[in-house]
This record gives structure tokens, C-alpha cells and sequence, in this order.
């Protein structure tokens, strides 16, 4: 039952991490603001690898790796630009639909079939994003869905749920071969590289402009590794 722990405290991390960056978004795109959620924190999870032991790595590691990191990066982009741009009590929610892709992803990729119990918890956690969304009855027991149809970030971040699905279920993989430390300190420095490129050509935000908010971005930078560090572990 120890997963149930990493589970609170990576969502925990994640909502401190959302909520400041939903408070200096002002200002800043997207993939900037992705960016430094990057680069803050790959320093403080690439000190994990003078502590842990560095395992064997095959060819078919690096290429489910890069795999991963390519669909984590469409991802991230889309989260991003769903909270900042929409209100996070609305499109946050919805998050909890990357248990449902799971089932379906994991049984695909691992060959993996929830218990009852499992099941249960993911049905009464839809449930509750569900009712989040019904707000009148407009559109009878169809409401929820029509408002989420309605808004672009709730769009997003479904998609955004349907691409952490694939990305829990091949970091898991990446996981069972290595360690949940390894792929803790090497997973989001990787991306923060490989993104770095795309963040130069599609953002428009100066980085000069770090200096008003450098306490609250090495915030965000801490919260994030916590929630890396804590999503890896709760996959082993």
C-alpha cells in the first residue's frame, strides 16, 4: 500500500507545482513556461545519479525512452497551456481520466487487468470529475459532456490524460528495467534538452524576464522533481 502514499504525495506536489505556475503565467507562453519547469528542476533530480547505481541499458531501453519523452513533451504542452490559459478548478479534474486510458493502454503494452477494487476506485474518481461539470442541467445527464466539449482546455487536458496513459505504461516498463531513481534523474533532464530547441523557436518570452520571479520558478523547479520522484516510485 506504500503506492497509495507516492500517489498523495506526487498529486500533492503537482497541484503546488500547478498553482504557481497558474500564478506567474501572466505574461509568459506555454512553452516557456514549460521550460522552466524543466530546467529548474533537472538539477536537483540529476543529483540523484551520484547516489544510485547506474544499470545495464539495452538498445531497446533508449528507444522506449526517446519514445516516451517525444509523446511526454506533446503532453506537457498541451497541460500547460490548459491550465494557464483555463480555470484549473475546471480542466484539473479531468486528469483523472489517465486511469480509465490506462486500463485499456496497459492491457495493450503489459498485458495488465485491474482488480474489482481498482476498477471501483477509478469508476467513483470519473464520477466525481463528472459531477465537477454539472452545473445546470441544460443538456440533462449529457451536461458535463457537452460543457467539456465546449471548452478547449478541457480538450486538451483529456488528450493530455490519454497521452499520460502511454507514458505511465512505457515509464513503467523503463522502471521494471532500471530503477525508479534512474529514471527519475534521467527522464524530465532528458526532455528539458530535447525540448530546449522547440522552446527557443515557438516561444516569445525573453529569458531576462526570470529575474522578477526566480524565487517562485526554483519553487516550481523543487515541486516538480518531488512529483517525478514520487510518480517513478509509485511505479515500481
Amino acid at each position: 500500500m506504500v503506492w497509495v502514499a507516492y500517489s498523495l504525495l506526487s498529486a500533492l506536489s503537482l497541484s503546488v507545482c500547478d498553482s504557481l505556475t497558474k500564478k506567474v503565467s501572466l505574461g509568459f507562453d506555454a512553452y516557456f513556461l514549460l521550460f522552466t519547469r524543466l530546467v529548474f528542476s533537472a538539477p536537483i533530480l540529476l543529483i540523484l545519479l551520484f547516489f544510485i547505481d547506474i544499470p545495464n541499458l539495452g538498445r531497446d531501453f533508449y528507444f522506449i525512452l526517446v519514445m516516451t519523452c517525444l509523446i511526454q513533451i506533446v503532453a506537457d504542452v498541451l497541460y500547460v497551456k490548459s491550465i494557464t490559459g483555463f480555470a484549473l478548478s475546471v480542466v484539473s479534474p479531468l486528469l483523472t481520466f489517465t486511469p480509465v486510458f490506462m486500463v485499456f493502454v496497459s492491457y495493450l503494452l503489459l498485458n495488465e487487468v485491474p482488480s474489482m477494487v481498482g476498477l471501483v476506485g477509478i469508476l467513483f474518481v470519473v464520477a466525481g470529475s463528472y459531477l465537477l461539470h454539472m452545473k445546470s442541467l441544460t443538456y440533462g445527464i449529457l451536461t458535463p459532456i457537452v460543457t467539456i466539449l465546449k471548452n478547449k482546455g478541457c480538450i486538451f487536458m483529456l488528450i493530455v490524460a490519454f497521452l499520460y496513459s502511454i507514458t505511465a505504461t512505457l515509464g513503467k516498463i523503463l522502471v521494471i528495467k532500471t530503477s525508479p531513481l534512474f529514471i527519475s534523474a534521467i527522464y524530465f533532464p532528458l526532455i528539458t534538452v530535447m525540448f530546449l530547441p522547440i522552446c527557443l523557436l515557438k516561444s516569445k518570452t525573453k529569458v531576462s524576464e526570470l529575474r522578477e520571479n526566480q524565487l517562485t520558478f526554483l519553487c516550481i523547479g523543487i515541486s516538480f522533481s518531488l512529483m517525478t520522484i514520487f510518480i517513478h516510485a509509485q511505479l515500481f
